[in-house]
């Protein structure tokens, strides 16, 4: 689960306030990403972007300039580029044929549970606005 993967001061945080229900899982999950985020690049000297659209614009070129930046040989593009061909999360949630299927479904958000959500964005150190009840997935 995300949370096992998270820093510690997160996961115990989440020991102390979670909520068990999906909407309060991904709240915290993204929350926790943002916090992360922040924390990593305060001072904005280390951030490298890269964009979706040019992943898919040309994969080879933008595969070999991310090993570059990472450090990776880029002796192992070739390997990278045929694992993606595969479903690596085939028959799971996140496999690729359900993430299609359900890519226009709509997850109600609680009161309750924006409610929750601004509590944590607080703890955190993190604003959060929310604009309407409904996430896209």
């Amino acid at each position: 689960m995300a949370i096992q993967q998270m820093p510690g001061n997160l996961q115990e945080m989440w020991r102390e306030n979670r909520k068990l229900t999906l909407e309060n899982l991904l709240i915290f999950i993204v929350l926790s990403n943002f916090y992360v985020y922040v924390t990593e690049t305060r001072d904005r000297s280390d951030v490298i972007s890269y964009s979706y659209e040019s992943l898919l614009s040309n994969r080879v070129e933008f595969c070999n300039a991310f090993f570059r930046d990472i450090g990776l040989s880029e002796d192992l593009v070739e390997l990278a580029l045929s694992a993606m061909a595969e479903d690596s999360q085939k028959n799971s949630g996140l496999g690729k044929d359900f993430v299609t299927k359900s890519a226009s479904a709509e997850f109600k958000i609680s009161e309750e549970a924006l409610r929750w959500g601004r509590m944590m964005g607080e703890k955190l150190g993190l604003g959060l606005e929310i604009y309407g009840r409904i996430m896209k997935l």
